[in-house]
């Protein structure tokens, strides 16, 4: 970035209007003492290395220490200094006219605390092969500034969180990121998106997670904003060890919406589904499809509706890892939902359910296992249409009584058993006269074909019965 100049706090030079937001400001004066403060003032070029040779020193302009006096330093900042992107304009004590709220061009690699305050809203370019770390993030005037960036190739980085620098927390105001580059965040640092309502926030480059994103409202009244993703390959990749943490917006808002592109979650961490600020009673809208080949929790409750497909028609699907299910989560998938290995865990003893809301859909459950563990009681799962075909089913049954594990197809028209699907049976205390059902489909219909021979294993004395209505394990005494 060329065009900047900053300034020490303490020294004479430029009077510039005071920011709007002045907590985030005074915890940044003790670092002062150790730490300069640079400001953006496009006086003299638009490149941040742009540079002049005066008496065989290299001076980098834009980068006042003495604001207004057009001292320029030595060096560029440092990981630990704090660059300000101020938007504000007019003339200083020296009566030299300046104006922030210019373009700034990063064609070298650029680390700080940033800041944004004052309606600053000029597009930022990081030059190929460039990177610009924010160590720390700061709006100072949420909604009125807007960290635009444009990225010189597909080796530009927009980093959050230096390394060696962990524990940032950044939230986000209004900011476009264009195509063309990637935004990482670092192991140790967090960022907040969609935490307020009213705010314009947009990525069409792809979003890479090393360390934790939060995606919602971040209290029951601030409201939230969509994180619209704009282009086919803005895609959300939650790495190894990283996290996206989503919230419960509490009037069943949209929280991420790819815009009919191909952008999906990637997801190789964790990704959580938070039932706070909204509460169980509401749902998020994610008109994204997540692969998920870790781990999905979805044990806190709430509806969380998956409306956009992937190019194999799923809105949701695994092929590795694990999806959590407790406290009645309701998992909703408008065109389908594939299984082709992982685990699909109940983990209580409520119910949840994975159903299909859309025409023509199904739960698919072409590999992997579905598991009933729960410590306390015995859990159910509610689906759609379903396709048992090749996939392990673990359940138990309660030899006193008639609890046990249940998958129930209430809500849909066909459940089908077919290819090399198994079925594992396990009793919880000794067996008495009783029969359980374990699959009930439809009132309405019946279960279309059955566990092949040697693929039921049932407890000792306990054989199948009521199919096709109905697929009970009846122990006799």
């Amino acid at each position: 970035m060329n065009n900047c100049s900053y300034t020490r706090k303490g020294r004479a030079g430029r009077q510039r209007p005071r920011p709007s937001f002045k907590p985030r400001l005074e915890e940044l004066e003790p670092l002062n003492l150790l730490s300069s403060t640079f400001y953006w003032d496009p006086t003299s070029g638009s490149a941040i290395d742009a540079n002049q040779v005066i008496n065989g020193t290299t001076y980098y302009v834009n980068w006042d220490t003495q604001f207004g006096l057009h001292t320029h330093p030595t060096s560029l900042p440092t990981s630990t200094d704090n660059v300000v992107f101020d938007g504000s304009s007019g003339y200083n004590g020296h009566g030299q006219y300046y104006n922030g709220n210019l373009p700034a061009t990063v064609d070298v690699n650029l680390s700080g605390n940033i800041f944004l305050q004052n309606g600053f809203n000029a597009e930022i370019t990081i030059n190929d092969g460039m990177a610009l770390t924010c160590t720390s993030y700061t709006d100072n005037n949420i909604g009125a500034d807007n960290f635009e960036v444009a990225f010189g190739g597909s080796s530009a980085a927009l980093n959050f969180g230096a390394t060696g620098f962990v524990g940032s927390v950044n939230t986000m105001g209004n900011f476009l990121w264009h195509t063309g580059g990637k935004v990482n965040v670092a192991a140790g640092n967090s960022v907040f998106i969609g935490s307020k309502a009213g705010l314009s926030q947009s990525t069409s480059s792809p979003l890479y997670i090393s360390g934790t994103v939060g995606i919602g409202p971040s209290d029951a009244n601030s409201g939230n904003s969509t994180f619209y993703l704009t282009n086919g390959s803005a895609d959300i990749n939650v790495n190894t060890n990283g996290a996206l943490n989503l919230f419960m917006p509490v009037d069943n808002q949209t929280l991420i919406d790819n815009t009919g592109t191909s952008a999906w979650i990637n997801n190789n961490g964790t990704v959580s589904l938070v039932a706070s600020p909204g509460g169980t009673n509401n749902t998020a809208i994610l008109d994204v499809p997540l692969q998920n080949h870790a781990t999905l929790n979805a044990n806190e409750g709430g509806a969380w509706a998956f409306n956009k497909a992937d190019a194999t028609n799923n809105d949701l699907s695994m092929d590795a890892g694990k999806i959590i299910l407790m406290r009645y989560t309701d998992l909703k998938c408008f065109d389908g939902y594939t299984q082709t290995g992982g685990t699909l865990e109940i983990a209580d003893n409520t119910s949840c359910s994975l159903e299909i809301t859309g025409a023509g859909g199904a739960d698919n459950f072409n590999g992997g296992k579905i598991v009933f563990d729960s410590p306390t009681g015995y859990g159910t799962l509610y689906v759609g249409n379903v396709v048992f075909n090749g996939v392990e089913i673990d359940m138990r049954v309660d030899g006193t009584a008639v609890s046990s594990d249940q998958i129930n197809c209430l809500t849909g028209i066909t459940c089908s058993i077919k290819g090399n699907s198994v079925l594992n049976v396990t009793a919880v205390n000794p067996l008495k006269k009783n029969t359980w059902t374990l699959i009930k489909p439809n009132p309405n219909h019946t279960i279309n074909g059955d566990f092949q021979a040697g693929n039921v294993h049932l407890p000792n004395g306990c054989t199948e019965k009521g199919w096709p209505n109905e697929w009970d394990c009846d122990y006799a005494g």
